[in-house]
């Protein structure tokens, strides 16, 4: 499994997506409301390292497969 990062820029009203992998859905929802600054999602996903497409009509959506781990590691939330 990896994690997908879906980000949006800036919107207001609803943002329908898709994400796809070799023909195949690994990510879809809406982006809805007003938005003034990028919105991020993570989706934990069954991906390859291969390129991935994204669909949305508005064209304010991107995303990236994330390589490692998220977050902070223990040393570093102690600092």
């Amino acid at each position: 499994m990896k994690k997908l990062l879906v980000t949006a820029k800036l919107f207001n009203g609803r943002i329908p997506f898709r994400i796809i992998q070799r023909g195949r859905v690994l990510a879809e929802g809406t982006f809805s409301g007003k938005c003034t600054e990028c919105y991020s999602r993570i989706y934990e996903v069954d991906a390859s390292d291969e390129d991935i497409t994204v669909e949305c009509n508005a064209g304010i959506v991107s995303a990236t497969l994330l390589h490692g781990r998220i977050g902070l590691s223990l040393e570093d939330a102690g600092k």
